[in-house]
């Protein structure tokens, strides 16, 4: 499960859907590199 997006450091506003049991993550991308930080979803 995604915890945060940014994108050069900064926080990018997402949402999350689940479509078929799977989890994405879904944003406005414009061109550049994001990171995603996940956390377990053990607990």
């Amino acid at each position: 499960m995604i915890s945060s997006l940014t994108s050069k450091g900064q926080p990018v506003t997402y949402s999350q859907q689940v479509i078929k049991g799977i989890e994405y993550a879904r944003f406005a991308a414009n061109s550049g590199f994001y990171t995603a930080s996940y956390t377990s979803g053990v607990k």
